[in-house]
Formats: structure tokens, C-alpha cells, sequence
């Protein structure tokens, strides 16, 4: 099996890509799926607006992830408490205490701490039969989690992602990540809703991925644009692929999943 595989830093290369791009020989005089999808099933009208959204940012879809969870706030670092020398607190210090030392106490005080990184791909792949508003809480669900695991002190990078097959007579994967957060950057719902929380990430530009990719040529990638991989055998072509993560997920995983069992599941999963 041939994996042909796309990788973008930012949205906007990603924006630059799926614009920019001609269609491969294999989708030319063909049905552009990514044009031509209606809203029920792709999340928006058109193209255009896809576009728009995942370039300005997607406020609809923001709102949705805003019902999931209260106290939208995202930190780079943490502040937690240490003991430190001081000449008022709750504990003294015997031995400056003896020598007369005015700063014999030990007081608690807010630091900064480094924060741990750890990276997650969010495979966004799912079947043609899950619903739009599903995929939009599975997301919601997902962004939940990210927000308690760094207001907990753990910075996250976060990748979109998705992984599919054509099988016919000759097999081919195609496996597309974006970076969509890094671990400097507060958890921007605007920008991040639209790839996570909104399916016309997957059902317009993952779409335009395909029809633009240089060198497919397995037939079934134009009937049905593939099928999706989740599980382990994505992890395998994430790992062929030398797609570096700490967590693993797709819908499977943030589907009807409570935020707090996500956090248990997704630092549990750090290699």
C-alpha cells in the first residue's frame, strides 16, 4: 500500500494549499466533492465560506464548544504555590530563627512553573453517516479537555488530522495533519473550532486535500473519497508517516465521552 502524505504547520498554509493547488489528474473533468456537498452534510453552504471560517474563524461553532464546559481559560503556564523565605508566614525556619535572621519564616507564594508539553492528533476522519452536529460535540468534547488539561499546568500542541483509504486495485492512504494550536498559545476557540468542531474541515477542505494531491490514481478515491481509518491502524500510518504525537484520538475516542474522562484517557495514552 502507497501512503501519500501532507503535512502543514498553520492553517493558513493549509488555506494557501487547498486554494492554490490544481485539481490531480485523477479528479479532472470529475465531481468535486469539496464544491459540491450540500450545508446539512458538509456544515456550510459552499466553499467560500469554508474558506472564510478557517481563515477568520468559525463563531458558530465556537458557541457550540462554549456549552460544553464554563471558564473558558487557557494558560501557558500555571501558577502554583511554593514555600518561600519570608519575614512573616506559617512555618519558621529554625536556623535563621537562631541567628536572628529576620527573614525566618516560610510563606507561600505563587510562581510560575514550566509547564509540560505533550502534542495530540485529533483524526478527524469519520463515515458519510455521522451526522454534522455529532461531530461537532465529539470536537466540543475534545477542546473541553484540552482546556482542564492546561489549566492544570500542561501545555498542549494540537494537530487536526485525517487518515483514509482507497482500496481497489491498488491500495493507497492518504494522511493530512495541520497544526492548529501550539503549546505558546492560548486555546483560541475562534480559530480552533472551525477544524475540530465544524465537519466542513473534513467534508470540504480534507475533500479539496484529495483533489488536489499529486500522484493518486486508485479509482475509488473518486466514487467515494476513500474510507476512514481510526484505532490503531491510524497510529500505524501516523507513525509510516513520522507524525511525532504524545495522544492519539478520533471520533471513536470524543464521541459521547465526558471531557474528564478524555483528560484521564489522553495522559494515560502519553508515550
Amino acid at each position: 500500500m502507497k501512503t501519500f502524505v501532507q503535512k502543514f504547520n498553520n492553517l493558513y498554509s493549509f488555506a494557501d494549499y487547498c486554494n492554490n493547488t490544481p485539481v490531480n489528474k485523477l479528479f479532472t473533468n470529475e465531481r468535486l466533492g469539496s464544491e459540491t456537498g450540500s450545508e446539512s452534510f458538509a456544515g456550510t453552504p459552499n466553499f467560500e465560506t469554508a474558506n472564510r471560517l478557517l481563515r477568520e474563524g468559525d463563531p458558530q461553532a465556537a458557541a457550540k464548544v462554549k456549552k460544553e464546559y464554563t471558564n473558558i481559560v487557557a494558560r501557558a503556564k500555571v501558577q502554583r504555590p511554593r514555600p518561600t523565605p519570608s519575614v512573616v508566614g506559617h512555618t519558621p525556619i529554625v536556623g535563621a530563627y537562631l541567628a536572628g535572621d529576620p527573614v525566618c519564616m516560610l510563606a507561600k507564594k505563587n510562581r510560575p512553573t514550566r509547564a509540560r508539553v505533550i502534542t495530540i492528533i485529533y483524526n478527524t476522519s469519520v463515515s458519510c453517516e455521522i451526522e454534522a452536529d455529532d461531530m461537532a460535540k465529539a470536537g466540543a468534547n475534545l477542546l473541553a479537555a484540552i482546556n482542564q488539561i492546561e489549566a492544570n499546568g500542561v501545555r498542549v500542541n494540537l494537530y487536526a488530522a485525517e487518515v483514509s483509504q482507497a482500496r481497489g486495485k491498488k491500495q493507497e492512504s492518504l494522511v493530512t495533519t495541520v497544526q492548529i494550536k501550539k503549546d505558546s498559545q492560548p486555546l483560541n476557540l475562534m480559530q480552533i473550532a472551525y477544524p475540530i468542531a465544524n465537519p466542513s474541515f473534513l467534508r470540504r477542505h480534507i475533500l479539496r486535500v484529495t483533489e488536489v494531491t499529486t500522484g493518486l490514481t486508485e479509482k475509488h478515491w473518486v466514487s467515494g473519497y476513500g474510507y476512514p481509518v481510526h484505532g490503531q491502524q491510524a497510529k500505524n500510518l501516523l507513525d509510516g508517516a513520522h507524525v511525532k504525537y504524545d495522544s492519539y484520538l478520533d471520533f471513536n475516542d470524543t464521541n459521547r465521552t465526558d471531557p474528564a474522562q478524555l483528560v484521564t484517557k489522553i495522559l494515560a495514552n502519553v508515550k
